[in-house]
């Protein structure tokens, strides 16, 4: 690899933490998983296929990773109500968790049906309004850790859009796919700055902090629906995207340093990109804008008057 990026090198042990991690049986989720269940924590992989997850665990225990602190559970962002049964049974096994990142991410949804059985439009669900239920959920067990983490898996591409809003209907066009991915990953940047201001001046006592990043531009899965992967572009390119594209390993370490470094304690609402806290968009900064959207995103998915630190109603 000729690019590799920021490399997170501290020696920091996670035993004892609690972790989840969304799309963890592939790309830089599961590599996040492993690093932290090689580190000593317990992790959680949500994953939406059975046999893809099972498939993971197996691979990470073979590289080294202790089977006893990975567990699988299904979890279909394209689906609220795996998100919500899921939030509801971790905590009668759990007293808390440590670190939520929200990995799991699709690019240019095949044609045909796009709408999810929530009537959202599929990328904006899954990239976007899944991880926001998921978070909001789990705040209350976050809260409980010493200093919960929650880390937003963004992308440099946020910076392309213009705003972060669900479009009524997706034209099947490559141009259309991918404004709208940029769109959904400037969300996920509006978001972590958003609640950080909420959580900052609504209940001072949280030390829950949320951050996102761009993990660099890794060659995973998610490009399997993009032109990239055509078999005559994919053997022309295959040999340059390996030599000059981030592994999943090098895609990993940004979120990892979020989790784990004992700078980022008090650190919240930033956006980072090689293990170095970056300005976002301009879009991103806009206060009123990443308030509004969350106003909406609260009512879109059903929780405007969820208290999101306590998990009680009527807060906001």
């Amino acid at each position: 690899k000729f690019i590799k990026g920021g490399q997170f090198l501290d020696d920091i042990s996670a035993e004892g933490k609690i972790a989840v991690v969304t799309g963890a049986n592939s790309g830089i989720g599961r590599q996040i998983a492993k690093e932290l269940n090689l580190r000593g924590a317990k992790v959680y992989l949500l994953c939406r296929n059975k046999q893809k997850g099972i498939n993971a665990i197996d691979e990470l225990t073979k590289e080294g990773c202790d089977i006893a602190r990975l567990l699988l559970k299904l979890v279909d962002l394209a689906d609220f109500d795996t998100i919500y049964k899921f939030a509801t049974d971790i905590q009668r096994h759990v007293d808390k968790i440590d670190i939520l990142v929200n990995c799991a991410a699709i690019m240019c949804h095949p044609g045909g049906k796009t709408e999810t059985v929530n009537k959202h439009e599929m990328t904006w669900q899954v990239n976007y309004l899944g991880p926001f239920i998921l978070t909001e959920l789990l705040l209350p067990l976050l809260k409980k850790s010493y200093n919960g983490r929650v880390i937003n898996v963004s992308c440099g591409a946020h910076s392309l859009a213009e705003k972060a809003q669900e479009p009524r209907m997706v034209a099947n066009q490559l141009h259309a796919k991918l404004d709208l991915y940029c769109q959904t990953k400037l969300a996920l940047v509006m978001h972590a700055r958003e609640l950080a201001r909420r959580i900052r001046d609504e209940d001072p006592a949280c030390t829950v902090v949320i951050n996102v990043c761009h993990p660099g531009v890794c060659y995973t899965g998610l490009y399997r629906n993009t032109p990239l992967e055509i078999l005559p572009v994919k053997l022309l390119l295959l040999p340059f995207l390996t030599f000059l594209l981030k592994s999943d390993r090098d895609g990993a370490q940004t979120p990892i340093y979020m989790a784990l470094s004992k700078h980022l304690e008090n650190v919240s609402g930033k956006y980072f990109v090689d293990c170095t806290e970056v300005d976002p968009s301009r879009e991103a900064l806009d206060d009123v804008a990443c308030e509004l959207l969350y106003k909406n995103t609260l009512k879109d998915v059903g929780l405007a008057d969820y208290d999101l630190c306590n998990g009680k109603v009527g807060f906001y």
